[in-house]
């Protein structure tokens, strides 16, 4: 289960981030084109930066 959490969290995060440099717009405009919410995206941010932590202890 962890792992597909995981696997979603860190596919809006390439999401969104590809969609801030291939249309040059803002975060907010990003989340709002892939329909999440900047919340979101930072929770997902910190989600996959804490289990990446967890596996290099």
């Amino acid at each position: 289960m962890e792992g597909k959490i995981e696997g979603n969290a860190e596919t809006l995060i390439k999401s969104v981030e590809t969609v801030m440099l291939k249309f040059h717009v803002d975060l907010s405009e990003a989340c709002e084109g892939v329909g999440t919410t900047r919340e979101e995206y930072y929770k997902a941010k910190d989600y996959v930066q804490k289990e990446t932590e967890k596996r290099m202890e």
